[in-house]
Protein backbone atom coordinates (compact mmCIF):
# COMPACT_ATOMS: atom_id res chain seq x y z
CA UNK A 1 0.00 0.00 0.00
CA UNK A 2 1.01 3.57 -0.67
CA UNK A 3 2.49 5.48 2.23
CA UNK A 4 1.75 9.12 2.98
CA UNK A 5 4.52 11.64 3.69
CA UNK A 6 5.25 11.18 7.41
CA UNK A 7 4.55 14.80 8.32
CA UNK A 8 1.08 14.66 6.72
CA UNK A 9 0.03 11.14 7.74
CA UNK A 10 -2.98 11.46 10.08
CA UNK A 11 -1.80 8.52 12.21
CA UNK A 12 1.31 10.45 13.25
CA UNK A 13 1.01 13.98 11.84
CA UNK A 14 3.29 16.36 13.68
CA UNK A 15 2.42 19.46 11.67
CA UNK A 16 0.82 22.27 13.62
CA UNK A 17 -1.18 24.27 11.10
CA UNK A 18 -4.22 26.48 11.53
CA UNK A 19 -5.75 26.25 8.06
CA UNK A 20 -7.10 29.80 8.31
CA UNK A 21 -3.51 30.88 7.65
CA UNK A 22 -1.17 30.13 4.75
CA UNK A 23 0.79 26.88 5.04
CA UNK A 24 4.06 28.78 5.32
CA UNK A 25 2.91 29.67 8.86
CA UNK A 26 2.84 26.03 9.97
CA UNK A 27 5.25 24.56 12.47
CA UNK A 28 6.47 21.08 13.24
CA UNK A 29 6.28 19.65 16.73
CA UNK A 30 9.57 19.81 18.68
CA UNK A 31 9.97 16.04 18.54
CA UNK A 32 9.56 15.93 14.75
CA UNK A 33 11.71 18.98 14.05
CA UNK A 34 14.76 16.98 15.13
CA UNK A 35 13.99 14.39 12.42
CA UNK A 36 13.05 16.61 9.47
CA UNK A 37 15.03 19.33 7.77
CA UNK A 38 13.72 22.68 6.51
CA UNK A 39 12.93 21.22 3.05
CA UNK A 40 10.89 18.25 4.33
CA UNK A 41 7.70 19.43 2.58
CA UNK A 42 9.47 19.55 -0.79
CA UNK A 43 9.50 15.75 -0.88
CA UNK A 44 6.80 13.69 -2.67
CA UNK A 45 3.44 13.47 -0.92
CA UNK A 46 3.25 9.68 -1.33
CA UNK A 47 5.67 6.79 -1.59
CA UNK A 48 4.54 6.16 -5.19
CA UNK A 49 5.59 9.66 -6.25
CA UNK A 50 2.25 10.11 -7.98
CA UNK A 51 1.52 13.11 -10.16
CA UNK A 52 -2.25 12.94 -9.66
CA UNK A 53 -4.20 12.98 -6.39
CA UNK A 54 -7.71 13.68 -5.19
CA UNK A 55 -8.55 14.81 -1.66
CA UNK A 56 -11.97 14.60 0.02
CA UNK A 57 -12.96 15.18 3.63
CA UNK A 58 -15.65 13.85 5.91
CA UNK A 59 -15.75 17.40 7.29
CA UNK A 60 -16.43 19.43 4.13
CA UNK A 61 -18.30 18.93 0.82
CA UNK A 62 -15.56 19.84 -1.68
CA UNK A 63 -13.10 17.84 -3.73
CA UNK A 64 -9.49 18.86 -4.34
CA UNK A 65 -7.72 17.48 -7.38
CA UNK A 66 -4.05 18.07 -8.11
CA UNK A 67 -2.61 17.02 -11.43
CA UNK A 68 -2.12 15.14 -13.55
CA UNK A 69 1.52 16.22 -13.59
CA UNK A 70 4.59 14.61 -15.10
CA UNK A 71 6.33 14.69 -11.71
CA UNK A 72 5.58 13.80 -8.12
CA UNK A 73 3.22 16.07 -6.20
CA UNK A 74 4.96 17.38 -3.11
CA UNK A 75 3.65 17.62 0.43
CA UNK A 76 3.86 21.42 0.15
CA UNK A 77 1.67 21.39 -2.98
CA UNK A 78 -1.01 19.36 -1.19
CA UNK A 79 -1.03 21.78 1.76
CA UNK A 80 -1.20 24.75 -0.62
CA UNK A 81 -4.18 23.19 -2.46
CA UNK A 82 -6.03 22.64 0.83
CA UNK A 83 -5.35 26.24 1.85
CA UNK A 84 -6.46 27.62 -1.53
CA UNK A 85 -9.76 25.74 -1.35
CA UNK A 86 -10.46 26.81 2.23
CA UNK A 87 -9.56 30.47 1.57
CA UNK A 88 -12.13 30.86 -1.26
CA UNK A 89 -15.36 32.75 -0.63
CA UNK A 90 -18.17 30.46 0.54
CA UNK A 91 -20.39 29.83 -2.47
CA UNK A 92 -24.07 30.78 -2.33
CA UNK A 93 -25.11 27.22 -3.30
CA UNK A 94 -22.99 25.72 -0.51
CA UNK A 95 -24.58 28.10 2.00
CA UNK A 96 -27.96 27.08 0.63
CA UNK A 97 -27.47 23.36 1.31
CA UNK A 98 -26.18 23.89 4.87
CA UNK A 99 -28.72 23.08 7.57
CA UNK A 100 -29.61 25.66 10.23
CA UNK A 101 -27.16 24.29 12.83
CA UNK A 102 -24.29 24.34 10.35
CA UNK A 103 -25.19 27.89 9.29
CA UNK A 104 -24.95 29.02 12.93
CA UNK A 105 -21.48 27.40 13.23
CA UNK A 106 -20.34 28.94 9.92
CA UNK A 107 -21.46 32.39 11.08
CA UNK A 108 -19.73 31.99 14.46
CA UNK A 109 -16.48 30.98 12.74
CA UNK A 110 -16.76 33.98 10.42
CA UNK A 111 -17.35 36.34 13.37
CA UNK A 112 -14.23 34.93 15.10
CA UNK A 113 -12.18 35.70 11.95
CA UNK A 114 -13.72 39.19 11.72
CA UNK A 115 -12.17 40.08 15.10
CA UNK A 116 -8.75 40.09 13.41
CA UNK A 117 -9.98 41.17 9.98
CA UNK A 118 -13.09 43.41 10.05
CA UNK A 119 -13.41 43.15 6.25
CA UNK A 120 -13.45 39.33 6.26
CA UNK A 121 -16.06 37.67 4.04
CA UNK A 122 -17.54 34.21 4.52
CA UNK A 123 -14.91 31.66 3.46
CA UNK A 124 -14.96 27.91 2.92
CA UNK A 125 -12.84 27.50 6.07
CA UNK A 126 -15.81 28.80 8.09
CA UNK A 127 -17.67 25.57 7.15
CA UNK A 128 -15.24 23.79 9.53
CA UNK A 129 -16.31 25.89 12.53
CA UNK A 130 -13.69 25.48 15.26
CA UNK A 131 -12.17 22.41 13.54
CA UNK A 132 -9.53 24.34 11.57
CA UNK A 133 -6.34 22.61 12.74
CA UNK A 134 -4.85 20.28 10.13
CA UNK A 135 -4.88 16.70 11.45
CA UNK A 136 -3.38 14.90 8.46
CA UNK A 137 -4.33 12.78 5.46
CA UNK A 138 -5.60 9.20 5.57
CA UNK A 139 -7.22 6.49 3.42
CA UNK A 140 -10.83 5.34 3.67
CA UNK A 141 -11.72 3.50 0.47
CA UNK A 142 -15.33 2.87 1.56
CA UNK A 143 -15.92 6.60 2.13
CA UNK A 144 -14.24 7.46 -1.17
CA UNK A 145 -16.49 5.01 -3.00
CA UNK A 146 -19.62 6.58 -1.44
CA UNK A 147 -18.36 10.14 -1.94
CA UNK A 148 -17.19 9.93 -5.56
CA UNK A 149 -19.77 11.31 -7.97
CA UNK A 150 -21.07 8.78 -10.52
CA UNK A 151 -19.22 9.08 -13.83
CA UNK A 152 -16.07 10.43 -12.15
CA UNK A 153 -12.88 8.59 -13.14
CA UNK A 154 -11.29 7.01 -10.07
CA UNK A 155 -7.79 8.11 -9.09
CA UNK A 156 -5.64 5.52 -7.31
CA UNK A 157 -4.25 8.14 -4.94
CA UNK A 158 -7.42 9.44 -3.28
CA UNK A 159 -7.02 10.60 0.32
CA UNK A 160 -9.13 12.24 3.01
CA UNK A 161 -8.03 15.27 4.98
CA UNK A 162 -8.92 15.54 8.65
CA UNK A 163 -9.19 18.60 10.87
CA UNK A 164 -9.29 18.96 14.63
CA UNK A 165 -10.52 21.64 17.00
CA UNK A 166 -8.42 24.73 17.59
CA UNK A 167 -7.28 24.95 21.21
Amino acid sequence: PTQMHALLDSSCSSLVWDTRTEPRSLTVSNKASQMYGPNALAFPLTSTGTGHIRIYSEQFPWCIEIGPKMRAITAAEALRAIYELLSKDLDEAVWGVADDGLKVNIERAWMRRKRNDPDATLKNVDWLGKHVMFAGLYRDDAFVQRRTRPGTQPIAETWLVAFTKVQ
